[in-house]
């Protein structure tokens, strides 16, 4: 696993008003070819990114 937004230990899929809620965003860059996926949570601060390369 890269990436848990939980606490070790603490049961997964928790309710929206807990505040564990993430959303992902894709970043293309055109002269490099590299795509970057992140993963924000609710106030938009990333909190895990990976740059995946061009084949």
């Amino acid at each position: 696993m890269r990436f848990s937004g939980i606490p070790d230990g603490m049961k997964p899929n928790r309710p929206p008003s807990e505040g564990l809620q993430f959303f992902g965003t894709l970043t293309f860059d055109a002269r490099t070819k590299a795509l970057t996926a992140a993963l924000h949570n609710l106030e938009g601060r990333r909190l895990f990114s990976v740059e995946l390369e061009a084949q």
